[in-house]
């Protein structure tokens, strides 16, 4: 029996180790998808700001 609780101690403590680094993954991943939305907020701006500047050296306006 000791070999049994033993070998459940040890998948219980590597189940909850794993369920620790499957919530440090999921907190990583939320910090990129936060930074992609940052970073596509920029490109959009950026886009915005320049696109009467590239009319004007086109020729266009």
């Amino acid at each position: 029996m000791s070999a049994q609780t033993d070998m459940a101690a040890k998948l219980a403590a590597d189940v909850n180790e794993l369920f620790d680094a499957l919530v440090d993954i999921r907190s990583r991943l939320d910090q990129l998808i936060a930074s992609q939305s940052k970073v596509a907020a920029l490109v959009s701006n950026v886009t915005a700001d320049i696109a009467p500047e590239q009319t004007k050296i086109g020729g266009k306006q």
